[in-house]
């Protein structure tokens, strides 16, 4: 977030100089904590009773707007717009901070804590830290790792865990996050069709066949490339690489789509056009998720990855400005802390590396353990028939925090915009140019991913 305008005088006070109201980036959801201050209660047990009320109305909204015949697309743009609306409404009710329906409960005493567990597990965390870059980005992550990271002994005992949790991660826990997204997703076909049209269109898809001493060998190209792509820049190469593709494979049929509907507005004649199906999705609880599992898992996926960056922070002696909850209307929605960004921007590089990376880092950390319970209670099941209603919670719930960890803990390590990863990309990326075309090349491929939801 841009910082406001300093004069020297409030330099020297230590103070920022307050925007202008002309300067003052206009806030869209004011209006909506506006009508709560205006016409809501001030005495404190009306206004907390009034709470409650709205949370009653946007419960039943939610579940109203779940049961209609919407799309998952048009219901997750519907849900969005009742847990913003609602949590503006209690924003300005009660006061709190936050921004578009996020409410930022924050509280201090939570700091002490954080600082007690950055320092009795100080080494533990710097190891995730770079193991978690090495996972990220492979042998790229070279370019990242501190100077005490990089000697001799060091490096070896960070590459010889972080290369196998890679092969683990990439071979075990990614897939089977594939598989719980493809049977939890309503719609979950679109994933399957979506991996199969990945498959048929794919530049350099299949083998090449090579002679070798007059013999013809079948090399399988993209087996090939695929293993030196994630070993040389780890799992956030391996799936932009994979964004990118796709987004290849569905231009032309969204352009020939586009080609066909403009036939159609000028009454001619056109050829039915079939868009693949998208390469991404929304998700929400209860929209296209199960509801209660789906908010345990987020909330895990964010208590972990938020206070993750917290202890790296003050393992580096980066002060921490505040900590709290998250609520996205009346959702639960996790943790939230907040590094000051002056003295994160001014510690050395690869400490700030490590405090970026660390959420992602212990997102991977999470799903990867999720995963082996989730196998150790198979194995168990096998021998050992479990029954009930809360087996298959249990089995949901895991499978779900396995699934959220491994698709925020890549995404966030990708060179885009707002996430953790742009920053570590500009840090290996010194040519400004270079890294901004890799962060346009990359969201084009996002919006590209998302455009066939347009046409369902």
């Amino acid at each position: 977030m841009s910082q406001p305008p300093h004069s020297p005088s409030s330099d020297r006070a230590g103070k920022e100089k307050p925007l202008s109201p002309s300067e003052e980036p206009y806030d869209l959801t004011k209006p909506i904590r506006g009508l709560a201050g205006k016409f809501g209660p001030k005495d404190l047990r009306a206004k907390v009773a009034v709470l409650a009320v709205l949370a009653l109305a946007t419960i039943a909204a939610f579940a109203f707007l779940l049961g209609t015949g919407l799309s998952a697309l048009e219901k997750f743009m519907g849900s969005a717009l009742i847990m913003v609306i609602s949590g503006e409404l209690a924003r300005g009710l009660m006061g709190w901070e936050g921004f578009a329906g996020l409410i930022l409960l924050k509280d201090r005493s939570t700091l002490n804590w954080i600082d007690r567990q950055a320092q009795a597990f100080a080494p533990f965390w710097s190891v995730v830290a770079d193991v978690g870059l090495v996972m990220g980005y492979g042998f790229g992550s070279l370019l990242l790792l501190g100077p005490q990271s990089k000697k001799p002994k060091t490096l070896l005992l960070i590459f010889a865990v972080g290369l196998p949790m890679l092969v683990i991660f990439s071979a075990g826990v990614m897939p089977s996050a594939y598989d719980v997204l493809r049977y939890s997703l309503s719609g979950n076909g679109d994933l399957a069709a979506a991996t199969a049209h990945m498959r048929a269109t794919a530049p350099l898809q299949g083998t090449w066949d090579v002679m070798i001493n007059g013999q013809m060998v079948h090399v399988p190209f993209m087996t090939i490339l695929s293993v030196v792509v994630i070993f040389a820049g780890g799992l956030a190469a391996s799936v932009t690489l994979s964004l990118l593709l796709y987004a290849i494979s569905l231009l032309g049929p969204i352009l020939a789509k586009v080609g066909s509907m403009a036939f159609g507005l000028l009454g001619q004649a056109a050829p039915a056009v079939v868009v693949p199906p998208p390469g991404a999705s929304p998700l929400l609880p209860g929209v296209n998720l199960p509801l209660v599992e789906g908010i345990i898992a987020m909330a895990v996926l964010l208590v972990v990855h938020e206070l993750s960056h917290a202890f790296v922070a003050r393992v580096h002696k980066i002060r921490l400005d505040s900590a709290g909850v998250v609520f996205f209307g009346v959702l639960p929605f996790g943790a939230f802390v907040d590094p000051d960004e002056k003295e994160l921007d001014g510690v050395e590089a690869w400490k700030s590396t490590q405090v970026i990376v660390a959420g992602s880092a212990m997102n991977m950390l999470t799903a990867t353990v999720a995963f082996c319970i989730f196998m150790g209670l198979s194995v168990l099941n096998y021998y050992y028939p479990m029954h009930g209603i809360g087996v298959g919670f249990i089995a949901r719930t895991l499978g779900l925090v396995i699934a959220l960890n491994v698709l925020v803990g890549v995404v966030n390590l990708l060179p885009i915009t707002l996430v953790d990863g742009h920053r570590l990309m500009k840090a290996a990326v010194r040519n400004e140019l270079a890294a901004n075309l890799i962060t346009w090349a990359v969201i084009a491929a996002f919006v590209v991913n998302f455009l066939p939801w347009l046409f369902r």
